[in-house]
């Protein structure tokens, strides 16, 4: 394998692990804002 896409092949997976990290923190920031909103928004997700 050659050396650029090596790198560029873990930068990819690097960049994909560091957006969902992002998004479970927003999560969590969320969760602990405004839990009320997230459990009836959760709730009514689970009846559909």
């Amino acid at each position: 394998m050659n050396i650029p896409v090596f790198i560029s092949y873990h930068l990819r997976i690097y960049e994909l692990i560091i957006i969902n990290i992002d998004q479970v923190i927003l999560f969590l920031v969320f969760l602990q804002k405004n839990p009320v909103l997230f459990i009836t928004h959760y709730s009514s997700f689970n009846i559909w």
